[in-house]
């Protein structure tokens, strides 16, 4: 195999590969999720429900009326838990593997991590396709879901990307905008996806894109093997796999204090997240609303594009005046807003509009990334990124357990609950974020100092267990 010098790999883009995995990705969620809908449905003599969304909608006897909304709100439960149960089984299973992950990555490198992603990403496929195919039990998902959680899920190759941006680009806004693109272009990637996933599966043919999946995932395995950016010079080899953990230990108080903060806030908005997008579609399928697969998808696409076009285009020219902490207040403001009006929402008008409110609302995730990226040293890029998504998986688990509950409480009385529950704990940690705007700013050199000792202790105590792994192509 021919080996492609640094240079050559420090200007390759990861945007290729994060475009290739998110379409991956985005494709296999709706098609399981929409697949296990669907299958339920049917259990409960309801055929074509991807398309007509719930019958109630469309008849006019109010006896059947009556019947259809009981046996919508046992569909809406039973998706939301078997649901919740998929998820829940990825989000517990990947907690350790993601651990390593940023730590396995920075010792060993990118690409060697990046292949272990993407053959779990290909088993998922492969275990999805032959359900579909054989009519086999929604159960055997679950083996697809814990082979997919072991090998780091989505979260770990994006550790991975995030490490391999660290190591070719100086701390600061350089990275915080960066970091911005990339997940930027995984949005957008997303958007474009979800709008055409919307009718593909609105024809309920879902081993089609299945297959499309191994196709492109394979493609990004050998693209990562032979061009993931990744150092010179592999990181120091530190003593214990706890690395994700042990920067927030070693850290000074000052320092550790705004690295913990950084992480709660981080961890709260994250658990709203996957609460909103997990029940968003059973939300918008039931009475008032009513939509069909296809409107839901688009809706999702309009979001996702609409929010990082604007985003991408407003943190570039923020950051020339302002600070990442204000742009995550900012941030926080807009996904307060756009929950409370989800939340209330009994029609179209306030659907879309919500997407407007919430335009800043993914703006908090990179500026968070890129203000803990900059409290550690260019050794622990990797390891503070593990750590983020490890503690993310956990809080995840929780999110679906608690939100799922919630949904299936509240379905039936006020399925937007769970919405303004969100708004409350975002409310939260606006008041965590102002907090930690002062403490940035109260003296920024401190934190460069303390990170600039605390690396060069590290390299002096862990020199004994240094090893030159060099580059593995």
């Amino acid at each position: 195999m021919v080996a492609l010098s640094s240079t050559t790999l420090n200007c390759v883009p990861v945007e290729i590969l994060v475009i290739l995995h998110t379409i991956s990705v985005m494709i296999l969620i709706p098609v399981q999720s929409y697949y296990v809908i669907d299958k339920t449905a049917k259990q409960h003599n309801q055929v074509h429900i991807l398309k007509d969304s719930e019958s109630a909608c469309h008849v006019s006897n109010a006896t059947n009326i009556n019947h259809i909304n009981d046996s919508s709100v046992i569909i809406q439960k039973k998706a939301a838990e078997n649901l919740m149960h998929l998820s829940l089984c990825v989000t517990i299973v990947s907690v350790i593997p993601i651990f390593l992950f940023g730590y396995l990555s920075d010792v060993y490198g990118r690409r060697q991590m990046w292949t272990v992603c993407a053959c779990g990403t290909l088993a998922k496929e492969i275990i999805l396709l032959l359900t579909v195919v054989l009519e086999l039990p929604t159960w055997v998902l679950y083996f697809g879901q814990v082979i997919f959680a072991l090998t780091g899920t989505y979260s770990g190759a994006m550790v991975i990307i995030f490490g391999s941006i660290a190591d070719t680009t100086n701390e600061g806004k350089d990275r915080s905008f960066r970091i911005t693109v990339v997940q930027g272009t995984g949005m957008l990637t997303a958007a474009v996806t979800t709008f055409g996933m919307g009718f593909w599966i609105l024809e309920e043919t879902f081993r089609y894109p299945i297959i499309m999946t191994l196709f492109l995932t394979t493609i990004n395995l050998v693209l990562g093997l032979l061009m993931l950016p990744q150092k010179k010079q592999p990181a120091t080899k530190l003593k214990t796999v706890l690395a994700p953990f042990k920067i927030y230990i070693d850290a000074n108080s000052e320092r550790r204090r705004k690295m913990f903060l950084c992480l709660a806030v981080f961890l709260l908005l994250s658990s709203c997240l996957v609460g909103k997008l997990g029940y968003q579609k059973l939300f918008l399928m039931r009475n008032p609303l009513c939509w069909n697969v296809l409107h839901v998808q688009i809706l999702r696409a309009v979001q996702t594009l609409f929010n990082t076009i604007f985003v991408i285009g407003i943190v570039r020219l923020l950051l020339r005046i302002t600070s990442e902490s204000i742009i995550l207040i900012v941030g926080i403001v807009s996904t307060v807003s756009y929950l409370i009006v989800f939340g209330f929402s009994i029609n179209d008008l306030m659907v879309y509009s919500h997407v407007i409110v919430g335009c800043m609302s993914i703006a908090v995730f990179p500026m968070l990334r890129a203000t803990l990226s900059k409290l550690v040293s260019s050794d622990e890029q990797g390891s503070v990124f593990a750590s983020m998504a490890c503690l993310d998986e956990l809080v995840a688990a929780f999110a679906h357990l608690t939100y799922g509950k919630l949904y299936t409480f509240s379905v039936a009385r006020f399925p937007g609950l769970i919405f303004l529950v969100m708004a409350g704990v975002s409310i939260i940690t606006l008041f965590g974020a102002i907090v930690l705007h002062g403490w940035m700013h109260k003296d920024p050199k401190d934190t460069k100092e303390s990170v600039i000792e605390l690396s060069y202790i590290k390299s002096s105590s862990f020199s004994r267990d240094t090893t030159e792994t060099g580059n593995a192509i």
